[in-house]
């Protein structure tokens, strides 16, 4: 038994996320479908991050075990040419059989993009949140020193019946260049849509209906707050 490691990227526009669903197209499942065919036996992998659909990828890891004995090589040529042009592997190596792409994980890093203009863009439409309301920077990384740390984040993400909400989320840049802002996040784990409603937030602090310091009050549930999830496009796994 070998242990294989695919670093892939992909567009996630046309898809349903990552995890496979039954009947739905996802990106684990047609990464499963192309392997079965190439080694011709049934192959499950193993994703690092579930995104969500539309969410993006620049280097999703994954693995997979197989009996196969297998030139690495020849079968990423195998995997490009048979997938569809919006998935593209773009490392795969053998590695530990103890190696698991989402338990051997030591840190998770998620950007989100904003296109902050008055006039939206036919190129970036699928992959940058188009907000053209008039966002103050400075108050967003005020807000953004806040959410570092230890916190309770069970109102920015979808309850799933966890009991643990509590994410230590180890940095946290917002930088602009252009009409482009740019959001990363840096954390061993993440909450579902966590990330989104963290954008969601920011977007409402940068407009001015919410104050950085307001989220003290919210992680300790002392203000009224409805969290609102920024759109998937914008959201890349790095």
């Amino acid at each position: 038994m070998i242990n294989i490691k695919l670093v892939i990227e992909y567009d996630g526009t046309n898809y349903y996320g990552w995890q496979r669903i039954p009947g739905k197209k996802t990106i684990q499942g047609t990464i499963e479908s192309v392997l079965s065919k190439i080694l011709n036996e049934d192959v499950k992998i193993t994703g690092a991050s579930r995104t969500d659909a539309g969410v993006h990828a620049l280097s999703q890891v994954a693995n997979f075990k197989t009996k196969k004995v297998l030139n690495l090589n020849k079968l990423k040529k195998a995997l490009n040419r048979m997938l569809p042009p919006d998935i593209v592997i773009k490392r795969i190596s053998k590695v530990n059989l103890k190696f698991h792409a989402r338990y051997s994980k030591k840190l998770r890093h998620y950007r989100y993009v904003i296109l902050n203009s008055k006039v939206p863009s036919a190129f970036q439409r699928n992959f940058a949140l188009f907000f053209p309301q008039k966002l103050d920077i400075s108050l967003m990384r005020k807000a953004a020193k806040f959410l570092k740390g230890r916190h309770d984040f069970r109102k920015f993400c979808i309850n799933d019946d966890r009991t643990n909400f509590k994410i230590t989320l180890k940095k946290i840049t917002i930088r602009k260049s252009g009409n482009l802002i740019y959001i990363d996040f840096y954390s061993k784990s993440f909450l579902r849509r966590m990330v989104r409603m963290i954008v969601g937030f920011l977007l409402n602090v940068g407009i001015k209906k919410y104050k950085p310091t307001d989220l003290q009050l919210i992680f300790k549930d002392k203000l009224k707050f409805s969290p609102v999830a920024a759109p998937p496009h914008g959201l890349f796994l790095i």
